[in-house]
């Protein structure tokens, strides 16, 4: 019995694939040919929509239509420059960090005894007030310590006990006086004066 070899049997006939087509509207064209008509296109077309989608800003550039013009708000707000460089001027101050209401109210305290004591000491409350104005060079430290001392130990507990204030013990009284300076600016303690103000008010 003859076996017929693979040369003798029928092939398959090869077919050529075409390029994969896309709808594009009521007809299909090869991807490839829908990417030359996209290369093709008028650079017209393109210069139209990058007109359209800029605007003019107040000082004559080109922009895109939702990006800001600072220019034109500061112009608004503020119609002269004295506008301007007056609200410029509300900021030239120190600003600190927020603080919970219950520790304003215990600087503020610290502050009316800190301005209490030294108008006292000078006879001149305006001197007083100075020592806490922005670069004010700290006070003699020996007048520091005896505020401090003074303060913390001759004052009496909501419950009337003497010699003790519901303010806080001496140390707390110290780290109201430095952040007296630190807020108003005026100059700190050094170092040095720092360690002389705790071994004092630990005797």
């Amino acid at each position: 019995m003859d076996i017929d070899s693979d040369s003798e049997r029928p092939q398959p006939k090869k077919t050529r694939k075409s390029a994969p087509t896309a709808f594009v509207g009521p007809t299909t064209l090869p991807l490839v040919d829908r990417a030359r008509s996209r290369s093709k296109a008028p650079a017209s077309a393109s210069g139209s929509a990058t007109s359209r989608s800029t605007s003019a800003s107040s000082d004559g550039s080109r922009r895109h239509p939702l990006a800001r013009d600072l220019s034109a708000e500061l112009a608004r707000d503020f119609p002269t420059d004295d506008a301007l460089h007056a609200a410029i001027s509300e900021f030239d101050r120190r600003h600190l960090k927020p603080i919970a209401p219950p520790t304003q109210r215990k600087h503020d305290h610290s502050k009316g005894l800190w301005i209490e004591y030294f108008a006292h000491l000078y006879k001149d409350k305006e001197k007083a007030k100075k020592t806490l104005e922005s670069q004010a060079p700290f006070p003699p430290l020996e007048e520091v310590k005896m505020f401090i001392y003074f303060c913390a130990t001759r004052g009496s507990s909501r419950l009337g006990i003497p010699g003790i204030n519901h303010h806080g013990p001496v140390s707390e009284y110290y780290r109201r006086v430095y952040a007296l300076t630190i807020e108003h600016g005026a100059t700190p303690e050094t170092p040095e004066q720092r360690k002389q103000l705790y071994a004092a008010l630990a005797t």
